[in-house]
Formats: structure tokens, C-alpha cells, sequence
């Protein structure tokens, strides 16, 4: 990950190297709920929503495609965005 520039693109093949290799994507909660059985490969997959909604939509696009889920974390007091936003909330 050394020259790693971050593209959607370079996401979404990230993702897809993960699950080629074995590893289970799990959320948050799904990590808690299986703490007692992990798999051997597993990757907690938490977005935090830092500076935009949009972005982490084109996140939920590609989670989609690859049939995989994400814990997402919104910044209720964020000076970047104001997630009550129609837009924001519409995504």
C-alpha cells in the first residue's frame, strides 16, 4: 500500500483483492455479533463521514456492486457538511 493513490477505482479493486483473498467484510455490528467465531479473515468495514455525504455515497454504490455492507458514521456537528441537508439526507 506503499504508492496507494486513493481513487474510487483503487477502492473498489482494494475490495474486490479482499474478497478474491478470503476475507469476510463484516460491519461493525456484525463483528460484535460474531466475537465469539471470527473467521480467520475478516475486515471490519467502518466509513466515517468525515467531509462528504457524497462521497460516502459513491462508497455505498460500490459496497453495493460487491454485495458487501458498511457501518457508516455520521458527524451530527460536522462544519463540512450539514447532514440535515435534503441532499445529504436523500443519500
Amino acid at each position: 500500500m506503499g504508492n496507494f493513490h486513493f481513487t474510487f477505482a483503487n477502492i473498489e479493486n482494494q475490495y474486490k483483492a479482499a474478497i478474491n483473498a478470503g476475507y469476510e467484510v463484516l460491519t461493525c455490528a456484525g463483528y460484535y455479533h460474531k466475537k465469539n467465531s471470527l473467521p480467520s479473515k475478516i475486515l471490519v468495514n467502518r466509513v466515517d463521514i468525515d467531509l462528504s455525504v457524497k462521497k460516502a455515497g459513491r462508497l455505498s454504490d460500490i459496497f453495493n456492486r460487491l454485495n458487501i455492507k458498511a457501518s457508516f458514521f455520521v458527524r451530527l456537528h460536522a462544519p463540512e457538511y450539514n447532514p440535515f441537508d435534503f441532499e445529504n439526507y436523500r443519500v
